[in-house]
């Protein structure tokens, strides 16, 4: 397609056509307007109409010609964009003859009006071409990793693969600085923790929200642009200290140490009255045993402190939080009466059973503890949730457990992970027998800083569809068969990897050692958390 746009300057003089005369060479002779021609034809946009997606690169190379001639020394070129749809200012962009633009305007259901205008200048004619620009998310499923480059302020990047974004088909994208793009400055702390939740309480809307806590307090995003949309706290405890959120159905829980617990529906943008507050320093000790699919029919959450287990079912519940009681105890262990013991990790195992690991802190020694789920038959009476089994760990893996980064659970087997700066073992507990497994060493030259399961950010833990509100879909193949972890090899040198279980069940847990078969995506920077986020 060849499209020519006669200036506006030339229609105020009468409507100058490509035949104008420019320039008289004697009282006798005229001269027609050497032809400038911009052609988009074979083009990506040559209809005139572009979609892209912010922060996207915007790639546009017209053919431009003056009398044929490509590169003609008489002609300049500029690009311009308005800043807000439907309005005449604009904004150069580039003056390069080739458009490449990092898209950095807010995504709108209206058009953008991208301008190229070229210049003759041996006769000053400009030649101008438009394209209506269409701006969408282009932040779909993926690994959300937060980092810091000076230690002060932090910041979000993005990881699509197709082996870790749904639908996801093309070339592996990876885009950093992305609060900074949507709010005109960097996080102005160091994020903490942070923890995706899908706001699709209400029908017909969904939108992908990232809660994290941060060195000053909470922060809430937009995934469409990771806008920043939470309001502030209209009373602020003193001892108000932001530790973690984690994912719930629905909603997210958050530990915010001595104030307490809170818990924040799926649209709520601040944290409003704790739930409970516990007595001896609060709750900053807590790990938090989290079932995302799990409300009022059995613990959604379970968790340790000050020698008693407590249990979390729903804000529709009577009361929403209580201490396990110890009716129905088992020969296992009392919930009820459990002092001098350190959480060190909780999390989901078999049958999303609500695991915790504890250190008696006299002895040094590891035990796992268990529940069973609440069955509720309804109409008839239901049977509560109690205390299930106590695994003790042997002593010889005391060493491996204090030298642990991170611990987390497989939430469909008996299997948890130890992983240390060098190292993640999976730790097999089927049937009350613990063996530890084989190790997966961290490449050489690297020092692993955190670990997780790998898990999509739409399903829950038994595989299931996050939020029933969500259209179905198949989970990947990584998904909960994988393990997600972040290395450092210098001060600001951070890689991200997700490596596969060995696909035998009867592996428990082995990581594959095949190089080919990890995945590893580069951070500059040092990272303070990842997390996967939805679709």
């Amino acid at each position: 397609m060849k499209k020519q746009i006669i200036p506006f300057l030339a229609l105020l003089v009468g409507g100058i056509a490509l035949s104008a005369c420019y320039g008289d060479k004697s009282s006798l002779d005229t001269g027609k307007l050497p032809e400038v021609v911009i052609d988009v034809a074979g083009t990506p946009y040559a209809d005139g109409v572009i979609r892209v997606g912010y922060m996207e690169e915007l790639a546009l190379a017209p053919k431009v010609t003056k009398a044929g001639k490509e590169d003609h020394p008489d002609l300049s070129y500029r690009w311009t964009l308005n800043e807000i749809p439907d309005k005449v200012s604009s904004k150069v962009i580039s003056e390069e003859r080739d458009l490449d633009y990092v898209v950095q305007r807010a995504i709108m259901s209206n058009p953008y009006t991208l301008w190229l205008t070229v210049t003759d200048n041996a006769t000053t004619m400009e030649y101008l071409y438009a394209w209506e620009m269409y701006v969408e998310s282009s932040f779909g499923e993926g690994i959300l990793v937060a980092y810091t480059r000076d230690g002060t302020t932090s910041d979000f990047a993005l990881i699509m693969d197709s082996h870790v974004s749904a639908d996801y088909q093309k070339e592996t994208f990876i885009r950093d600085g992305l609060y900074e793009a949507a709010n005109g400055v960097p996080v102005p702390a160091l994020i903490k923790n942070a923890c995706y939740t899908a706001d699709a309480a209400r029908w017909g809307i969904y939108q992908n929200i990232i809660r994290a806590t941060t060195t000053e307090g909470i922060l809430i995003v937009n995934c469409i642009d990771y806008s920043r949309m939470d309001d502030e706290m209209v009373y602020v405890p003193d001892n108000f200290v932001p530790d973690k959120f984690v994912k719930m159905r629905q909603a997210s829980m958050l530990n915010a140490g001595p104030a307490g617990i809170y818990v924040m529906g799926q649209i709520d943008k601040k944290p409003t009255m704790p739930l409970l507050v516990l007595d001896n320093g609060g709750v900053a000790d807590i790990k938090l045993s989290v079932d995302s699919h799990e409300q009022g029919d059995s613990p959604a959450a379970v968790w340790y402190h000050n020698g008693k287990f407590y249990r979390y079912n729903s804000p529709f519940s009577s009361p929403a939080i209580a201490a396990f009681d110890n009716t129905s105890i088992t020969a296992a262990f009392d919930p009820t009466n459990l002092p001098g013991q350190e959480c060190r990790a909780a999390g989901l195992s078999t049958d999303r059973t609500h695991t915790l690991l504890l250190k008696e802190i006299a002895s040094g020694n590891h035990a796992l503890y268990t529940f069973t789920r609440e069955v509720n038959n309804y109409p008839d009476p239901t049977t509560p949730s109690v205390a299930r089994a106590k695994i003790d760990i042997p002593a010889s893996l005391n060493a491996l457990l204090d030298q642990a980064v991170s611990i987390f659970f497989i939430s469909d087997q008996a299997v948890m992970y130890v992983a240390t700066t060098n190292a993640i073992t999976p730790v097999i507990f089927a049937g009350g027998v613990v063996n530890a497994g084989t190790p997966y060493a961290i490449p050489a030259g690297e020092t692993l800083v955190m670990a997780k399961l790998f898990q999509q950010g739409v399903y829950v833990d038994n595989r299931d569809v996050f939020e029933d509100s969500l259209e179905p879909r198949d989970p990947l193949p990584l998904n909960n068969r994988a393990v997600l972890f972040a290395t450092s090899s210098g001060a600001y040198d951070s890689d991200v990897y997700v490596v596969p279980m060995v696909t035998n069940l009867a592996s428990s847990g082995t990581l594959d050692t095949d190089p080919a078969k990890a995945l590893k995506f580069p951070v500059e920077g040092k990272v303070l958390d990842i997390v996967m986020q939805g679709k």
